[in-house]
């Protein structure tokens, strides 16, 4: 009886014991299962700050006046460059800013105020006052107005750029209020237009006040922008015209550029063209003897434009020209060219200067006809139109012989009779 009892305590004690053991190693299965799941959630979680977070560790008292950073994939210039602008602008301010309000300029939208557990809660419109009430209060909106847009656009560089055409209204109206006939509206007119170019804004007629100064002003900072529109290596105007263009088109690109808005005129365009000179730009306006004006850079001259021509048709010499009349059948009949093409090369027309250049076909005209009056190129009449050629009678010597004085004739004369007479 007593060992039936030892062997029934003893599983029983086996049993708990196996319990027991399972339990805990379910207990260990569950601590490891929670303890993974809180390391892949606090790996994966984000702050909510761009910047690494060090809750539980410890700098002591001090503050730390440096800290390292090392990059084994690269990245170190990229990272370098964005924390230079970040310190310039200064963009940690902005983190815990609250977000831009909506615009209260639209009479038709009401007021809209902003609260952090509300979010955006329009207000009603305050009532309409008139008389001198309603112009103080008109005057005391505006003045608000200009302060927000000030303090908007001058805070970040991104907003300056959006905040551009609200400047430059609020300058023309500082301009119309300014603008009372006295002697300082040139110097003022000169200072504006010279803040607008430092601005990246182009100038117009309507931000500068009246009076032949602010006409000239206003002329001499058109000349200006014409030039840098036309060196921006981002635009490659000139580069797409083959570095020469017309006035003509030159005022149609620019004009287009502007989306409509403050366009200039032909005259103004022309006098600003003509100022490149005067302020020493490095553009310059050339106007050909049929009187068309094109548009050219400095350094650009005709003893240039005649050697590339002439090197072009060089280089003709050893292309051969259309090789041969095709009958209907696919067969060659012979050859259509009559001339030694490998000594004297071919003669080329306005459009295909214009397509080897990337001219238009009026300036590659008129670039021809200036050579042949230089007596580079001699041009062929013929049926399919005008051709030039390079000047090889230039290079032919041509001997003259040389004409005598009416004494020289009268002695030859004379001589002549005498022998004729036989005294001689």
């Amino acid at each position: 009886m007593s060992s039936l009892w030892h062997q029934a305590s003893s599983s029983t004690c086996r049993q708990s014991s196996n319990r027991s053991f399972i339990e805990s190693t379910k207990w260990d299965e569950l601590i490891h299962v929670y303890r993974r799941s809180q390391i892949i959630e606090s790996a994966t979680t984000r702050p909510e700050s761009p910047g690494p977070s060090l809750p539980n560790a410890t700098l002591g008292d001090g503050t730390p006046e440096s800290i390292k950073l090392s990059f084994r994939a690269g990245g170190d210039k990229i990272f370098h460059e964005r924390l230079k602008g970040a310190l310039v602008q200064r963009k940690w301010l902005l983190q815990n800013a609250p977000p831009i309000p909506r615009s209260h300029m639209n009479e038709a939208n009401p007021i809209s105020t902003y609260s952090l557990t509300d979010g955006y809660t329009p207000t009603p419109p305050p009532p309409k006052v008139v008389g001198i009430a309603g112009l103080e209060r008109r005057g005391a909106e505006l003045r608000k107005n200009n302060e927000f847009v000030i303090g908007s656009a001058f805070e970040d560089l991104e907003a300056l750029m959006t905040s551009a055409k609200e400047v430059i209204a609020m300058a023309e109206r500082f301009r119309s209020q300014n603008s009372n006939g006295d002697g300082d509206n040139d110097a003022n007119s000169a200072e504006a237009a010279s803040l607008l170019s430092d601005m990246g804004l182009v100038t117009t007629k309507d931000m500068l006040s009246g009076g032949s100064g602010a006409d000239r002003t206003y002329i001499a900072e058109l000349s200006r922008n014409l030039a840098e529109f036309l060196t921006d290596d981002k635009r490659g105007v000139l580069r797409r015209e083959g570095g020469i263009m017309s006035l003509v088109d030159l005022w149609a690109v620019f004009n287009r550029t502007r989306n409509g808005i403050e366009l200039v005129s032909p005259m103004d365009f022309e006098r600003a063209a003509t100022m490149w000179d005067t302020l020493r730009l490095p553009i310059r306006l050339r106007r050909f003897r049929s009187g068309l004006l094109v548009v050219q850079g400095r350094d650009r001259t005709d003893d240039k434009t005649v050697a590339s021509l002439l090197s072009w048709l060089k280089d003709l010499h050893s292309i051969p020209p259309a090789m041969s009349n095709i009958s209907e059948f696919g067969a060659v009949t012979g050859p259509s060219v009559t001339w030694d093409w490998q000594l004297f090369g071919r003669g080329v027309t306005a459009q295909e200067t214009a397509e080897r250049f990337g001219w238009s076909v009026g300036v590659a005209t008129e670039e021809l006809e200036m050579a042949e009056e230089r007596g580079a190129l001699c041009r062929e009449q013929g049926l399919d139109g005008v051709r030039f050629w390079e000047n090889f009678f230039a290079e032919i010597e041509v001997k003259v012989p040389k004409t005598k004085t009416v004494q020289q004739l009268e002695q030859a004369e004379l001589e002549k009779r005498l022998r004729e007479s036989g005294l001689l």
